[in-house]
């Protein structure tokens, strides 16, 4: 009994669990996981009871052709769920599998980039990635994807010190913008430190300084003060 208990657990996890997801994708599969349920060395009234919960479980179409196959947007959707759940690793397989299925997949592009960043694994793909959500994003006009793309190529623009093209990503996110999906806590006051930020390494003092003054409006400086002034209170805020 114990060992045909383990076959069955092991056809279960072999054909029925991909990618962590339980999903009958092929339903002559389900066929034979009755038959091999039958067999095993349970008493009538139990086998019966099984085999008929299986089959008004999942519906008398069991042994029909296959089910579809998830989609991009299936797997992108559950890459956001693990992303903001922290599991990295299992929303990189699912943005991946997203892209393979779509390569015009915003989502997909947009998970991927955010994950490079928010690992700091490669830059360089995360803003490659990022670049090609914002493009996709746009012929789309979907200005939440678009506001996202932006975050997240400000951020690591200003992570490769590439400042100007920090301020230019992030000049252009909308008022109120607060990333959803998951870490980092990124919002209007990270956005605005950002931006004092990159306008301070540009030597463009003025601009920084209103911008720090939106965080805190009692900061003040004129001219003749010392850069380090500004400095002293950007690393304060950061």
């Amino acid at each position: 009994m114990k060992k045909k208990s383990s076959r069955l657990l092991r056809y279960l996890k072999a054909s029925w669990i991909r990618n962590g997801t339980l999903i009958p994708y092929k339903l002559d599969n389900f066929c034979r996981l009755i038959a091999l349920t039958m067999s095993l060395s349970l008493p009538a009234i139990a086998t019966k009871s099984v085999g008929v919960c299986l089959i008004f479980g999942l519906g008398f179409s069991a042994c029909s052709p296959d089910l579809p196959e998830p989609t991009s947007d299936f797997y992108s959707k559950q890459g956001w769920s693990q992303y903001k759940n922290g599991q990295y690793d299992d929303a990189k397989s699912s943005f991946e599998l997203a892209q393979q299925l779509n390569q015009d997949s915003v989502e997909a592009s947009l998970g991927l980039g955010w994950l490079a960043f928010v690992e700091s694994a490669d830059l360089q793909t995360a803003k490659e990635q990022l670049e090609n959500a914002l493009l996709l994003a746009d012929q789309d006009g979907n200005q939440d994807l678009l506001n996202d793309a932006r975050a997240g190529l400000a951020g690591i623009n200003l992570s490769l010190e590439l400042y100007q093209d920090a301020i230019k990503y992030g000049e252009q996110i909308e008022d109120g913008y607060r990333f959803t999906r998951g870490k980092p806590n990124f919002g209007y006051r990270e956005l605005t430190l950002l931006l004092a930020i990159s306008y301070f390494h540009l030597g463009n003092y003025k601009e920084s300084v209103e911008k720090i003054q939106q965080l805190n409006p009692k900061f003040s400086w004129q001219p003749e003060d010392s850069p380090s002034k500004i400095l002293k209170e950007l690393e304060k805020r950061s």
